[in-house]
Parts: C-alpha cells; sequence; structure tokens
C-alpha cells in the first residue's frame, strides 16, 4: 500500500478496473462478486482465502490511502469474476452505486504484523549470547552427563531435561517423540 500502484500491479499484487455484478447480504456475512473488466490484470497473484482490501478506484487519483477501504478474503476467483466475503456489512448501498469501478489488494492483519517487529525488536535487544545461539553461530549448552545404563528414552529424557539452551528430539513420524517424551 505504500508502493506505487503501478509498482503493485506490475507485481501482480492488484485487481482493478472491477465492476460489481452482485451484491448479497441475506446471510450473516456480505459477499460481492465483481466483473474482471481490465485486460492488464489477467494474471494476478490471489489465491482464495487470502484476507484482501477493497476499495473505489475510479482514476490514478483514488488510492488505499484516500479512500474507504472494507476488509474482506477471497471467497472465489475466475477469470472473469471476482468474489469477495466481507468481514462486516455495509448497510449503505448509495457507496456502491456512487462507485463503478473497484480495486482489490492484499491486506495483512496489523496483530501479526506488531508481533513480528515485537519479536524483531526483542532479539536486537537481546544479549549477544543468546542472538547467536538464535542465529545458530553458538552451540547450545548442555552439561556432561555421566553416561550410565539407563534404558532408551530414560536416558534421553535426562539429557533433554539437563540442557541449558534447548534439546531437540527429531524423528520420524509413529516414533513416540510426543507419547513417550511429552509425557
Amino acid at each position: 500500500w505504500n508502493s506505487d500502484f503501478t509498482e503493485r500491479a506490475e507485481a501482480l499484487d492488484v485487481l482493478y478496473g472491477l465492476s460489481i455484478e452482485s451484491i448479497d447480504d441475506s446471510g450473516n456475512d456480505m459477499k460481492i462478486v465483481f466483473r474482471r473488466n481490465h485486460a492488464g490484470n489477467d494474471v494476478v497473484n490471489f489465491r482464495e482465502g487470502e484476507i484482501c482490501i477493497v476499495y473505489p478506484r475510479q482514476d490514478e487519483q483514488d488510492t488505499v490511502l484516500n479512500r474507504q477501504i472494507l476488509k474482506g478474503a477471497l471467497a472465489a476467483i475466475s477469470r472473469e469474476f471476482v468474489e469477495v466475503r466481507f468481514r462486516n456489512k455495509q448497510r449503505n448501498r448509495t457507496f456502491f452505486n456512487e462507485n463503478p469501478l473497484w480495486a482489490i489488494e492484499h491486506d495483512a492483519l496489523d496483530t501479526s504484523y506488531n508481533s513480528m517487529y515485537k519479536s524483531l525488536f526483542d532479539f536486537l535487544n537481546a544479549e549477544k549470547q543468546q542472538r547467536d545461539l538464535l542465529l545458530g553461530l553458538r552451540a547450545p549448552q548442555a552439561p556432561a552427563i555421566p553416561e550410565n545404563k539407563l534404558p532408551y528414552p530414560e536416558s534421553i529424557i535426562r539429557k533433554a531435561m539437563a540442557a541449558e539452551d534447548y534439546f531437540l528430539i527429531i524423528g520420524p513420524p509413529g516414533t513416540g517423540k510426543t507419547s513417550i517424551f511429552a509425557r
């Protein structure tokens, strides 16, 4: 949304020149079917189920930053049509009637980005030793445990419990990683 519209269109990240074919708000949510009118965006980078934003776009001055946006998810996409299911119903039908052309772009949930930024901030503020561990520049620390003759799962469990940083239990499905070691 912060890059130039032409760049986003060239990256196949926007559907534009869409017209409303039908609006169905009879159920719990609202669905709008858009007709794909613009030959320039036959190929796009969208899949069913992806979250998106929809906004009126009559000309180059209309952007995601200066127009009202609606948030939804792509319910269906074909060469001729795009169906979007909206999280909230739009009661004002005049809004749709006044705007003959529409655009759809990818959306991202703010909580996901906030979580990523917080994690990145925490990582950058961590001690160098912790950052090196997370980057694989330092091996995880574990005290030396005397080798004894404990049966199979107990010896590995003892090593895992003594690990100071982390201990990876790796194996193919069905080998008891969850049923034996998680207990």
